[in-house]
Order: C-alpha cells, then sequence, then structure tokens
C-alpha cells in the first residue's frame, strides 16, 4: 500500500502556515491534479493523501482509473485490525475492491480484507494485486488475484467487459494458459506435469 494519512494541522505546522491555509493549498493541488484524497468509506478515518509522482502500484491504479471513469469515488477501508483494502471504487452502480500484496501466491491473510468487505456490504467484487504470474480465483467470494502488471495492461477489460463471473473466469484461464505456454518455450517445448488449468481457488 501507498499514500499518507492527511492530517491538516501537522501539514500546516510543516509547512508554516495554518490549517485552513494548508487546506486551501491542498485544494490547489488536486485541482491541477498533482495529489488526490482519498476519504475513508463511512467516514471517520482521516483521508489517504496520494500524489501523482508516487510510484506505488496503487497510485497507478488510481490515477489510471481516474482517467477511465471520470466523476467516480475513490475509498478506502479497513475493519478493526484486518489489513487494509488500499482502494474502493464506487461506479455508481458498483464498488470494486482492491487489495495489494508482494507475494507471487497469495496468502490466506491477503484475501481476507477483500472477502471481510464483500460481506459488509462495503464492495461487491474486488482484485487482489499480485507479483507473481497466474491468475486465482477464491471459491467463496467474487474475488480474484491477478497480476498487477497483467490487470493494468488490461484494466478496462476486467472491469468492464469481463465483470460476468463466466468472463471472469475465461480471462484466468486464458492468461494461465499464457504463462503455462512460455513456460513450455523456456523448457524447449518438453512440458513436464499435466496441461495447464486454471489455478485453484483459495478458501
Amino acid at each position: 500500500m501507498s499514500g499518507v494519512r492527511l492530517n491538516c494541522k501537522d501539514l500546516g505546522r510543516l509547512l508554516g502556515v495554518s490549517r485552513p491555509t494548508a487546506l486551501a493549498y491542498l485544494r490547489q493541488l488536486e485541482e491541477v491534479g498533482l495529489v488526490a484524497r482519498v476519504p475513508f468509506y463511512g467516514g471517520g478515518k482521516r483521508p489517504l493523501l496520494i500524489a501523482w509522482e508516487d510510484p506505488s502500484p496503487l497510485a497507478a491504479l488510481l490515477y489510471a482509473l481516474k482517467d477511465l471513469f471520470p466523476g467516480c469515488g475513490f475509498y478506502w477501508w479497513k475493519h478493526a485490525r484486518t489489513r487494509i483494502v488500499d482502494l474502493v471504487v464506487d461506479l455508481g452502480d458498483e464498488r470494486i475492491g482492491f487489495s495489494f500484496t508482494g507475494s507471487e501466491r497469495p496468502k490466506r491473510r491477503d484475501w481476507q480484507p477483500l472477502a471481510l468487505a464483500i460481506s459488509r456490504g462495503v464492495i461487491h467484487r474486488g482484485f487482489l494485486l499480485h507479483a507473481g504470474p497466474r491468475v486465482f480465483k477464491r471459491f467463496d467470494a467474487p474475488v480474484f488475484g491477478v497480476p498487477v502488471q497483467l490487470f493494468m495492461e488490461q484494466l478496462g477489460e476486467w472491469i468492464v467487459a469481463w465483470r460476468a463471473p463466466t468472463d471472469s473466469w475465461q480471462a484466468m484461464y486464458r492468461a494461465n494458459r499464457a504463462v503455462a505456454g512460455a513456460a513450455r518455450s523456456r523448457q524447449g517445448g518438453a512440458w513436464r506435469g499435466r496441461p495447464a488449468a486454471p489455478a485453484a481457488g483459495v478458501p
């Protein structure tokens, strides 16, 4: 995750100005697209401040979604001590959650924030963006684990074109077959093991 919890009072002290002046500066930066404030879904916690030049995958996703879906709402969410849902995107007819992990094969704890957010009605579906090459599906919730680079390349498809469960499953199957094909090529065409199939879901 990236982003900084925003405290306008501390920001004003750092800049040597009052809190209202710091907030005015911040609004000007937002208007020209240099920063984005991401409020907590449901209120009650400080918003996140994400800079346009932030090199993190979260910042790249946020600004890509802003371009793809102008006018949609952005939030972040967490419950108690659970890990954070880094980004909640409100498209009007549905809310989609995103979490990030540096793991190549997501672990049970990586899926929990999105599954909990779905059970509590915060989001309708979610994506766990990870560092590995394969696409995964959680069996008990509409959550896919997708390589972050692949997801960014196919952003519009995963969000809109493949929103139906059957389309998402087919996209997962195609992606994993491509991974298996690349592995066969590296082995000179000699494939050891069974043909590629969709990656196992995570309970």
